[in-house]
């Protein structure tokens, strides 16, 4: 058996063995004091208990005027699991608002909020815009999507065309075609260097906000630096300066073939250190889940990886040649992509409970859309096969015109495909778990009452407010569809209010009949606070709705 195919295989069970943990957005297990809590004296310190260990960014804490409780030290870590943050032995007292922020171990940023009242004062309300100030924009996020589109498919595409020459020898034999694919492959190693490092001062900004004075913009870029998502975009920046000097090595030719082979091997561990990202691993059966990603990886990045040298080849190749390795390909393509469809579907069967959430949850209709590109991706591999090869070898005039098309067409669905996927690694799956639900039932106050209406297709939500100020409030939800009452089989909301970048908080209403009640003072700070309503219609259908409430100061 070829010497060179026992190699890849090795280096490809290498890949998909590595040893990766399993990652996931982290959770808030519990906290001391607990959300709403009266307590007579004021408490030594505050604790967060998470489900995994995670890396504290910030705790804050606000009085009921708005002000900044001044705090000596920065939150640290307890225990694995649980982080501290002393407070001060001054206060007063009082209602205090916390809000706090941690980097969970798939580097993404988890937030939230909680209040409790020290001594027997009533609950006041805060009322500072100060808090609006401090968290990153929405912008950092946009960036930090995009900037990983673009090093997702250069680190992809450097990869590929790496691997794809090591079974194609026959490009060895076209000087002309060589040279211009080595020079593509530069252009990409400088391409995955500038991304990996926008990827960490990215993802430093979505950690620290838009407010940092320059010693907590190096400390949350040492935070960044310090995820996994981090550490991985570092290993990619890393890897590239490495092609880039073993690729570019002029020597003896023994030398320089080895020197190629190796700058082969590091692009594997380069890919290989994506799999140290993400949520793909959440599920409890992450070995499967290592499986699929690992050969989904290294088969996009093969497939990616080829666009280019096969079109140089279409510029610089003789007919002869180019025809022949566009039937490998595309042989290649097509039980490739099918894989990778079959591997998409496995995928998908770890990240949802039951078929309705391909179309209810943002995460399904991603997914279903980049299953759709990669369906099309097969079609154009077909129509090369079938139809372009064979008119290459007829040596038709047109026929490398329509074979670029075919190649740039192929191209732009491939880095659709890319952005989809970096769009699902930054999205919850529908079956993350939506933490801990507060339940908090006083009696509510008086006030101006407020109604929304909201329809998702033939269901209407009528929610109604007992008033529109912070505080404790009572919320009343009934359902209609088609213009008949509706019964859900349970109701929950998700508050969170997006200017300080907090966590929704969850909590569930109560059924009366065929009514849904919810007290609470979980709006307990003014703004534009986003409600999710989420209404439970069968055991395997989810109704969302999508509130904006104003809260304003009495």
């Amino acid at each position: 058996m070829n010497m060179r195919f026992l190699v890849t295989l090795g280096w490809l069970a290498l890949l998909v063995w590595w040893p990766l943990g399993a990652l996931g957005h982290a959770q808030l297990v519990s906290h001391s004091p607990s959300d709403g809590a009266s307590v007579d004296t004021a408490p030594a310190d505050i604790r967060l208990n998470f489900n995994e260990p995670v890396t504290p960014i910030f705790i804050r804490v606000f009085d009921a005027t708005g002000s900044t409780i001044s705090l000596q030290d920065a939150p640290k870590m307890a225990q694995q699991q649980t982080v501290v943050q002393y407070l001060p032995d001054n206060l007063t007292d009082g209602l205090y608002v916390v809000s706090w922020r941690v980097i969970s171990a798939d580097s993404h940023p988890v937030g939230g909020a909680f209040q409790f009242t020290v001594g027997n004062t009533e609950r006041g309300t805060i009322t500072t815009d100060a808090l609006l100030a401090d968290s990153a924009p929405v912008q950092a996020e946009r960036l930090h999507q995009a900037n990983r589109t673009l090093l997702l498919l250069s680190l992809l595409a450097l990869a590929g065309g790496l691997w794809f020459p090591l079974h194609h020898t026959g490009l060895t034999r076209q000087p002309e075609a060589q040279r211009a694919v080595q020079q593509w492959l530069q252009w990409l190693t400088y391409a995955v260097m500038l991304t990996s490092v926008l990827q960490v001062l990215l993802l430093g900004w979505r950690i620290g906000g838009s407010q940092l004075t320059l010693a907590e913009w190096l400390t949350a870029m040492d935070i960044a630096r310090s995820t996994p998502l981090g550490r991985s975009s570092l290993i990619a920046g890393a890897s590239a300066l490495l092609i880039f000097g073993l690729n570019g090595y002029i020597g003896p030719p023994t030398t320089m073939a080895m020197a190629h082979r190796l700058a082969r091997v590091v692009a594997l561990l380069m890919v290989g250190s994506l799999a140290t990202t993400g949520h793909t691993l959440t599920h409890t059966q992450a070995g499967l889940a290592a499986l699929l990603l690992s050969m989904h990886v290294v088969l996009a990045a093969y497939w990616l990886g080829a666009m280019p040298v096969l079109w140089r080849l279409s510029f610089h190749g003789n007919t002869r040649t180019l025809a022949y390795w566009l039937a490998q390909f595309s042989r290649h393509a097509i039980w490739l992509v099918g894989v990778l469809i079959l591997f998409g579907v496995l995928l998908a069967s770890l990240h949802l409970d039951a078929p309705p959430q391909l179309f209810d949850s943002t995460y399904g209709r991603v997914l279903l859309l980049k299953l759709g590109l990669i369906s099309l991706a097969l079609t154009l591999a077909l129509v090369n096969q079938r139809y372009i090869t064979r008119q290459l070898r007829r040596n038709r005039h047109d026929t490398r015109l329509w074979l670029r098309i075919t190649l740039a067409v192929e191209t732009v669905v491939l880095v659709a495909v890319i952005a989809s996927t970096a769009v699902l690694s930054s999205t919850m799956p529908p079956n993350a778990s939506n933490g801990s639900h507060d339940h908090n039932h006083e009696h509510g106050l008086g006030g101006e009452p407020v109604q929304l209406i909201e329809n998702a297709g033939p269901y209407r939500l009528i929610f109604d407010m007992e008033h529109s100020h912070p505080g404790l409030n009572q919320w009343v939800a009934s359902f209609t569809y088609n213009g008949d009452v509706h019964a859900p089989l349970a109701v929950e909301v998700a508050m969170s209010l997006p200017e300080l970048e907090l966590e929704p908080r969850w909590e569930e209403f109560t059924k009366l009949g065929q009514l849904y009640v919810l007290e609470t003072d979980s709006l307990a700070l003014p703004g534009k606070w986003a409600l999710q309503v989420e209404a439970l219609i069968s055991d395997f259908d989810k109704i969302t709705f999508h509130l904006t409430v104003p809260i304003t100061p009495r």
